[in-house]
C-alpha cells in the first residue's frame, strides 16, 4: 500500500548518543538529527537517547546496607564501586556485570512467581496441596504428576490445541539501557535492530495488518479472541446460536453463528478482545503489527533486540533487562477429551488446564528462548568479571556476581519445569 511503513523491512531503530539531557526529541537544540533514509525506503523507527554523564560527574548512591545497592538494577549504573574495592580502570566492566546480575535475579524471581502461581492453582484444582516455602520447581513437578494421574483416572485420550502467546520487548528500554552502560561510550549514530521478529507499536495513523487490542474495541476485520457481540467463525468454547446452520448451545466443530462463549476466530459485530486482523487500513486502538501510515511510536520487537557494537557486558545487562520487562499476551488453549471412561476427572482436568495452563505457556513458549539466552550471556560476563577482580574487592561485589550465576541456574531449572508441565498437558494419555 503506497505510503505505508512495512514492518517486514522496517526492522531498525536508531539511537543517537549525546552528552545531555537524558532524552532529547529529534531535532531539538544541541542534538544532531539522525540521517534520513532515502525517500524510496520506509522510515525507520527513530529513538534518540543519551547516556548518563560519566561516572566521575555523578554522586554515588548511598544506601544503609552497602550490599543491598548491588542488587538493584535501577541504581547500579550510578554506583561508585571504588568503596567496594574496585579500581577505576575496571569499574565500568564490573558495574555492567553487576547490572546483568541484578536484572537476572529479578527475572528469576518473576519467572518463579508466575510458575508457582500457575502450578499451585493447577494442583489445587486437582485436589493437591502445593508444598510451602519452596520454589516453583517441586510445585510444578507435583502439578505435572497430577495431570497425568487425572488422565489415567479418566481414561480415553486428550487433545491439546494451543494458540501461542505473543511476546515483545521494548526497543526504547534497550536504547535507554545502552545509554547508561558507559563501558565504551558510543559516539554518533548506532542502530538497534529487531532480529528474527516483527516490529509493532502505537500507530497514530492507519494500520493494515494485525491490531492487538488492549481493551475491547470494534474490529474492522477478523477477530482472534473474545467477541462481545454477534460472531461468525470458528469457536473454541460454547456456541450459542447456530453451528453449521443448526441450533446449538454447546461445542461447535464447524462454523458458529451467534455468540461464542470463549475465544474464536472470525467476524465480530461488537467489541473484540484479542487480535484484530485488519482487512484494510483502519484505526488501531492498540499495538499495530503490520503497516502504518506514520512512524510507529514506542516500538516493540517480537524477536531479539540487538544493539550492534556494544561490549558483551552491556549486551548482557541490557538484554537481561529487556527480557525481564517483556510483555506477553496469554496463550489460548483448547482441551478435548474423547473415549473417556469417567467424565468427572476429565472435566476437572479440562477446567484446570483451561484456567491456568496459559500462564505456564507464557514461560515455556513465550519467553523461554529469550530467557535462556539472557541467562547464558549474564552468567558468562559475571564469571569473567569475578575472575578479573583484584584481591581487595569487597565481599559485596563477589556476592553480587555469584548471585547472577545462581539466578541463571534457577532460570534454567524453571524453564525446564514449565516445559515438563506443558509436556504433561500435551500428552494424549497417561
Amino acid at each position: 500500500m503506497p505510503g505505508m511503513a512495512d514492518r517486514r523491512r522496517s526492522t531498525t531503530a536508531q539511537l543517537l548518543f549525546i552528552a545531555w539531557p537524558p532524552l532529547c526529541a529529534i531535532g531539538c537544540a544541541g542534538a544532531a538529527a539522525p540521517a534520513q533514509p532515502p525517500a524510496a525506503q520506509p522510515s525507520p523507527v527513530a529513538i534518540v537517547v543519551a547516556p548518563l554523564p560519566v561516572a566521575s560527574a555523578q554522586p554515588a548512591v548511598a544506601l544503609p546496607d552497602e550490599c543491598a545497592e548491588l542488587s538493584n538494577p535501577d541504581v547500579v549504573a550510578k554506583l561508585d564501586l571504588s568503596r567496594h574495592g574496585v579500581d577505576a580502570r575496571r569499574q565500568a566492566g564490573i558495574r555492567a556485570a553487576i547490572g546483568a546480575s541484578a536484572e537476572l535475579q529479578r527475572m528469576a524471581a518473576s519467572i518463579d512467581a508466575d510458575l508457582r502461581t500457575a502450578c499451585s492453582r493447577i494442583l489445587m484444582d486437582l485436589g493437591g496441596s502445593p508444598p510451602e516455602g519452596s520454589t516453583a520447581n517441586p510445585v510444578c513437578s507435583a502439578a505435572a504428576k497430577a495431570i497425568g494421574d487425572f488422565k489415567a483416572k479418566a481414561g480415553g485420550s486428550f487433545t491439546l490445541t494451543i494458540r501461542p502467546p505473543s511476546c515483545s520487548g521494548s526497543m526504547q528500554e534497550m536504547a535507554d539501557c545502552a545509554g547508561k552502560c558507559d563501558l565504551q561510550p558510543n559516539q554518533g549514530l548506532t542502530e538497534v535492530r529487531c532480529e528474527g521478529g516483527e516490529l509493532s507499536g502505537e500507530c497514530a495513523g492507519q494500520c493494515a495488518g494485525i491490531c492487538a487490542l488492549t481493551v475491547g474495541s470494534e474490529c474492522n476485520g477478523a477477530c482472534d479472541g473474545a467477541c462481545d457481540g454477534t460472531f461468525t467463525g470458528s469457536c473454541s468454547g460454547t456456541c450459542n446460536g447456530k453451528c453449521d446452520g443448526k441450533q446449538s448451545r454447546g461445542e461447535c466443530l464447524g462454523k458458529c453463528e451467534g455468540r461464542c462463549e470463549g475465544t474464536g476466530s472470525g467476524a465480530c459485530q461488537g467489541a473484540c478482545r484479542g487480535q484484530c486482523r485488519l482487512g484494510s487500513a483502519a484505526t488501531c486502538k492498540g499495538q499495530c503489527s503490520g503497516m502504518c501510515t506514520v512512524a510507529l511510536k514506542a516500538p516493540r520487537c517480537s524477536g531479539m533486540i540487538q544493539p550492534p557494537g556494544l561490549p558483551k557486558e552491556c549486551t548482557a545487562w541490557c538484554g537481561a533487562r529487556v527480557v525481564r520487562l517483556t510483555e506477553c499476551t496469554l496463550a489460548q488453549v483448547k482441551i478435548k477429551a474423547s473415549g473417556v471412561a469417567d467424565p468427572t476427572p476429565a472435566q476437572r482436568l479440562i477446567a484446570a488446564l483451561n484456567a491456568h495452563l496459559p500462564l505456564v505457556l507464557k514461560i515455556s513458549i513465550g519467553i523461554k528462548d529469550r530467557a535462556l539466552r539472557a541467562s547464558f550471556d549474564a552468567a558468562e560476563v559475571t564469571t569473567r568479571a569475578h575472575s578479573t577482580l583484584a584481591p581487595g574487592a569487597s565481599s559485596c561485589v563477589l556476592t553480587a556476581l555469584q548471585k547472577g550465576q545462581d539466578a541463571a541456574n534457577q532460570i534454567r531449572e524453571s524453564l525446564n519445569a514449565s516445559v515438563n508441565v506443558m509436556a504433561s498437558a500435551s500428552a494424549s494419555s497417561r
